[in-house]
């Protein structure tokens, strides 16, 4: 997690306490831009988990972290 992502959750209180995310507070976790991420709920090339409630996009912490594990390169592997 980058520093605004850490920022954004300590605001909040504490990592267990976001549970539904907006598209600027995933963008700041992911250390990505929020068109990024708009344009990969339009195209899903990479598959990163939302959720749709009523017109808003939302997205999990738990999700998000399933994903970037799901997705670790392994470099030391090579």
């Amino acid at each position: 997690m980058n520093q605004q992502a850490t920022a954004v959750v300590s605001s909040i209180g504490s990592s267990s306490a976001v549970a539904l995310g907006s598209t600027e507070w995933a963008a700041k976790y992911l250390d990505v831009s929020e068109t990024f991420l708009n344009q990969d709920r339009l195209t899903r090339r990479h598959g990163i988990p939302f959720v749709r409630v009523g017109r808003s996009i939302k997205y999990r912490q738990a999700d998000l972290d399933a994903w970037i594990a799901a997705h670790r390169e392994d470099t030391a592997a090579a």
